[in-house]
């Protein structure tokens, strides 16, 4: 017998997982395999640590080496090695499972931050220990290099391949640095205010602001991307995506294709420089993060001001008008309008920032950063109202043509393009469009046109009493016009002996309740008696 075989060896079970031997006893020998060099063990212990982790730095800099293996995978050619996709499975699991892990405990330390101290213990913070705040300290290392700055782009763009909770977080933590300059640390934990901590979270979403209209177009482009459920979106290389709807062809995919079809052999199309690629659909869920994510945007007015400007318009605003109000989703839809509604009346919608010297938010942006004018703040919120509500006037009146005449009443108030959901909501944009003091020039030029009255005349028609009431409470306003042109007086004095007997049964019901409903509808049936 082999003396070898008389060597002490783990006669338990216990003996044998303290020993880490068990490898070694079912094979018969040889050297045993530490727990730690398994790669689900490896896996396991990386997301137990994660969890416990306090260190936003070490947390963001694990999310961006994530991010950037994701990347780099996705960039290698299958062709080189046709096992490549079975080899690479896992891995690109598990990088999943820690940036999940990554963004879930960065949201968690930011959120608890809130509501369970008034103060955030400051060893939480550590190594950046100078931040009062997580969210400050979350802030300044997302800001650390220009290619840390290029995360939340990337986050975003990739936003449908994270697992469904993790595509939650970064909507989280985003929305959440756009706002949490608005209400002071404490008052929901311990009914009082730390000024300081109150100031840092009102320096760091001046500085995310700022942040967020420096990246425009790579943040808001994934976030209004985001929003083609079910369609399947055409991106050239040098060209902005566009969507491809019903499998229709548009004008660049036609240029494409007669460039193709003009190529002897697919060797040369394959040389063109412009390719098109299918993006992956997207799900609703995506579709829900990205329209909140988008009207965070919506409560400042520097990146409200930044989404009207004309070369920004026709990627970030017309594709709500042309497609995205219009899906089949109801949630979908639904969002959509909301989003559209915000965008034309942001009443409302903007914060109130409480006031902090503008040199000082300075102080929450890196010095790469800090050199550049900082965005003005506005602490008033009346005067932020009629800020936004001016800007949104101007742009009205600027994009009239393409809203009003192209859009609304052909893809929104038309039976024939726009559902009932989309006209009902539509009609309640445009009243409060119409009826806001600021949007004065946009009024006459909508109620001046004969086209505008027709459309509405139809809806005062339809079978719904809800797109009845709300018809109503735009043709009031083609009537109560003083200056009406010579082409709307005509129509209406030609139709006003029908338009009155309609008017005079028109939710009558709403009549015995609504009293401005009633003296309204009077006014309205007594004009029209007396034009000639």
């Amino acid at each position: 017998m082999d003396p070898s075989n008389n060597a002490q060896k783990p006669r338990t079970l216990q003996e044998l997982i303290a020993g880490n031997a068990l490898i070694d006893a079912f094979m018969g020998g040889g050297k045993s395999v530490p727990r730690q060099q398994h790669p689900e063990a490896r896996v396991e212990a990386l997301l137990a640590s994660i969890e416990t982790c306090s260190d936003i730095e070490k947390l963001v800099c694990g999310a961006e080496t994530d991010v950037q293996a994701l990347s780099d995978q996705d960039q290698k050619d299958p062709a080189d090695n046709e096992d490549v996709s079975l080899k690479e499975e896992p891995e690109n699991h598990n990088q999943m499972d820690t940036l999940a892990a990554r963004l879930a405990r960065i949201k968690s330390l930011m959120y608890n931050e809130r509501t369970t101290a008034p103060s955030f213990p400051q060893s939480l913070l550590s190594p950046l220990s100078q931040h009062k705040t997580i969210a400050c300290a979350l802030l300044h290392s997302l800001l650390m290099s220009d290619d840390r700055k290029m995360l939340f782009p990337k986050l975003l763009g990739d936003l449908h391949r994270l697992p469904f909770e993790a595509r939650k977080d970064v909507a989280s933590i985003f929305n959440y640095l756009l706002v949490c300059g608005c209400v002071n640390l404490g008052e929901g934990a311990s009914g009082n205010s730390n000024d300081a901590i109150a100031i840092s979270y009102t320096k760091t979403m001046i500085a995310f602001v700022q942040y967020v209209d420096e990246y425009y177009q790579q943040i808001m482009g994934p976030i209004v991307q985001g929003h083609y459920v079910n369609v399947n979106v055409n991106v050239n290389a040098n060209a902005a995506p566009v969507a491809n709807i019903d499998g229709k062809q548009n004008e660049s995919e036609k240029q494409e294709s007669g460039q193709t079809r003009s190529n002897n052999t697919s060797e040369e199309a394959s040389k063109a420089k412009v390719t098109s690629v299918q993006q992956p659909v997207k799900t609703i869920d995506v579709v829900l993060h990205c329209g909140a994510m988008f009207r965070s945007t919506l409560r400042h007015p520097k990146l409200y001001e930044s989404l009207v400007q004309p070369s920004n318009t026709a990627s970030f605003i017309y594709p709500f008008l042309d497609l995205f109000v219009n899906q089949p989703n109801f949630e979908v839809a639904s969002d959509a309008l909301e989003t559209l509604r915000l965008i034309m009346h942001p009443e409302g919608s903007g914060v109130s920032i409480p006031s902090v010297p503008i040199s000082s938010a300075s102080a929450a942006i890196p010095s790469s950063t800090s050199s550049q004018p900082q965005p003005q703040t506005e602490s008033n919120p009346e005067l932020l109202e009629a800020m936004m509500e001016a800007t949104a006037a101007a742009f009205l009146e600027r994009e009239y043509e393409s809203i009003f005449v192209e859009r609304f009443n052909v893809k929104l108030l038309s039976a024939q393009h726009a559902n009932y959901i989309t006209r009902r909501v539509s009609l309640q944009i445009l009243s409060t469009i119409l009826l806001t003091r600021t949007n004065y020039n946009v009024m006459m030029l909508y109620i001046s046109n004969r086209t505008n009255l027709k459309t509405i005349m139809m809806l005062l028609r339809d079978s719904s009493a809800h797109i009845t009431l709300e018809a109503f409470n735009v043709f009031k306003i083609f009537v109560a016009n003083p200056n009406k042109p010579v082409e709307v007086v005509r129509i209406l004095a030609d139709n006003k002996v029908k338009l009155v007997k309609y008017l005079a049964g028109l939710h009558h019901e709403k009549e015995a309740t609504d009293e401005q409903f009633k003296d309204e509808k009077a006014l309205v049936i007594s004009t029209l008696e007396q034009m000639e």
